[in-house]
């Protein structure tokens, strides 16, 4: 749900910037890169390109990417995906602000010896005024124009992209629900527990993953959410058309779709409000790599100071109880142990990451491990 609440975020934050542009009535023109990076291929005893990559060394890449950043551009990274984006009056100026983001992107990718493929790359312009092509470049590589573009799921475009996306996921809906009849109308009797549990997590879930956006659609849009999901259902259970859909979903032991979705969105604004400037990735990364301190510290030091710019991770731990994140409870465990040993564990927290001496010294460590071993 982390990386989802990013699609959630970038999605809001576009859509404000719409609405405030119809209200001031300027023409603000938009550009919008998605990038797609892999690792570059390594030896044999390196990770596989398709391995998951260390959270703490993605951490570290996230707060180093920033810095290719000019002014006013934004961005937001999944997994290998990268979504850049711009806003402002003057076409000219987001033009200049692209070219010179995207040649600090490339010169970020060959310090960290990552490669983009141009390729794969595409440039969309989701303002309402004329289309202009400007020659943007990634590598020497002119980038392709495209009137639409997708990212995590979710299309965006200068038309409604509401239909456009009800559209896309009413078309991947309804392969999978004809994947569904092949399966549910076998002799052999599959268990209809197991059919709506194939429902929930395959053909419902494609709701669930934007729900947040989802959430503001029209009745209509909704109504052809609660439509897909009967249809599942009756596929799923056998049951004739004229079954009334309260009746379905009693049996089904389900709530309909439009009501979970508004459901989910809720908890998730919730979440998020609840969290705050602190996110879960770097909270988790942070705890994991005091976990880890503490598992290669020796034993036989009677006092131990250990420095963290995470507050969040200092404030779960004082408001430690049984229903506390795993790590958290980790890192708390860990600690009590060394305490029976008689060991003086002190955690101090430092604020900021420039100008702060150990934060500097720690970077600059990280730096020097990637660029001395490829396979770390």
């Amino acid at each position: 749900m982390d990386s989802s609440k990013n699609a959630y975020t970038l999605v809001l934050r576009a859509k404000s910037l719409n609405s405030f542009t119809i209200s001031c009535k300027t023409e603000c023109c938009r550009f919008v890169g998605e990038t797609s990076f892999r690792k570059q291929k390594l030896p044999s005893v390196a990770l596989h390109k398709e391995a998951c990559f260390p959270p703490i060394l993605f951490a570290i890449f996230l707060f180093d990417f920033e810095d290719t950043l000019e002014e006013g551009v934004q961005v937001s990274i999944f997994a290998d995906d990268i979504f850049i984006y711009c806003s402002h009056n003057s076409p000219d100026h987001i033009v200049k602000k692209l070219r010179r983001t995207l040649n600090n992107v490339y010169q970020w990718c060959k310090y960290w010896r990552l490669n983009i493929s141009p390729e794969k790359c595409a440039i969309a312009d989701l303002s309402r005024r004329m289309p202009s092509h400007p020659d943007i470049s990634y590598a020497g590589v002119p980038l392709p124009w495209k009137t639409e573009i997708k990212y995590l799921g979710f299309i965006f475009s200068k038309t409604n992209q509401n239909n456009i996306n009800i559209k896309y996921l009413r078309t991947k809906a309804r392969r999978k629900i004809n994947a569904l009849k092949s399966i549910a109308y076998k002799t052999y009797g599959p268990r209809t527990k197991d059919l709506i549990s194939i429902v929930n997590n395959s053909i419902c879930s494609l709701f669930f993953y934007n729900c947040s956006t989802i959430n503001k659609w029209s009745a209509t849009h909704l109504n052809i959410c609660d439509v897909i999901q009967t249809t599942a259902l009756r596929a799923a259970m056998g049951l004739p058309i004229w079954t009334p859909n309260i009746i379905l979903l009693k049996l089904a032991a389900q709530e309909t779709l439009s009501r979970k979705i508004k459901r989910l969105a809720t908890q998730s604004f919730l979440k998020h409000i609840a969290y705050g400037a602190h996110s879960p990735l770097y909270r988790n990364d942070e705890a994991l790599a005091l976990c880890q301190a503490l598992d290669e510290l020796p034993n036989d030091e009677d006092n131990l100071r250990l420095l963290t710019d995470s507050l969040s991770v200092l404030q779960a731990l004082a408001n430690l109880s049984i229903k506390s994140n795993k790590i958290i409870l980790r890192l708390a465990a860990k600690i009590a142990t060394r305490e029976k040993f008689h060991q003086n564990i002190v955690l101090l927290w430092t604020p900021g990451h420039a100008g702060i001496k150990w934060n500097e010294k720690a970077d600059n460590l990280a730096r020097r491990v990637s660029e001395s071993d490829p396979n770390i």
